[in-house]
């Protein structure tokens, strides 16, 4: 998201084993839904002048990095935000390796590889669409607190309380960039949205946009394996 200086910071974090996350979103609220399917899904994500949260399960997808004129993380082992881009001062990224260094000591960093794929904050100077690829079946897991997660194609079809595998959800958000520009409250509930109610010919919009989860303890989204209702008896 020229960032970090050709990824200098995340090279040495990830060394520490850190998660980081930020966020985006779009639709009519931008709300399109999930698409679900099974290979990688080329999209092209509509953006916003201002912050969006966005991403895709990789570290820094380029297509959002290079138009965006700002980039931010979220760092849960330290509770707060990262600037990314600009690239920070290198005696800047020392100290804040060196930080986590120091809340990490004495535990098995190499289990917290996993949580560091999610979404950031992505402020763009003017409006636009841009194209990047987002894969189906890649496991999102989530640590304690606030966890910055993204939409993914296994979420269409089933309400988001049907999608939080092993987690217990205290509070979930969309942030949807749109509603902001048009002078709205951006931030939207999750907890009760079905996204079996949206149409698959527009679900595909949805992908790549950003969630806000959090969750007591270290855990795992994932589809709950959900009975399905009884037809019902004949009049």
């Amino acid at each position: 998201m020229c960032f970090l200086n050709r990824f200098d910071i995340i090279n040495s974090m990830k060394k520490y084993m850190f998660a980081f996350l930020v966020v985006g979103f779009v639709s009519s609220f931008g709300l399109v839904g999930i698409f679900a399917q099974s290979e990688d899904t080329s999209i092209r994500v509509h953006v916003y002048k201002g912050w969006n949260m966005l991403g895709n399960g990789d570290d820094y997808p380029k297509p959002l990095m290079e138009k965006a004129q700002y980039m931010f993380a979220y760092f849960p082992m330290l509770s707060r935000y990262v600037q990314i881009k600009p690239e920070l001062p290198s005696e800047e990224r020392d100290r804040i390796s060196n930080e986590i260094k120091n809340v990490m000591g004495g535990t098995d960093l190499g289990r917290y590889e996993k949580h560091m794929k999610g979404s950031y904050w992505f402020y763009y100077p003017e409006e636009g669409d841009i194209t990047l690829t987002v894969s189906a079946g890649r496991q999102q897991y989530l640590l304690p607190g606030w966890n910055f997660k993204f939409f993914s194609p296994e979420m269409l079809g089933h309400k988001f309380s049907e999608v939080t595998g092993d987690c217990n959800v205290q509070r979930a958000y969309i942030y949807a960039s749109k509603q902001f520009s048009e002078g709205k409250d951006p931030w939207i509930n999750l907890m009760s949205m079905d996204f079996g109610q949206i149409t698959n010919s527009d679900s595909k919009q949805l992908l790549g946009y950003g969630i806000l989860v959090k969750v007591e303890k270290e855990c795992q989204l994932g589809v709950k394996n959900v009975v399905p209702n009884l037809p019902a008896l004949p009049n």
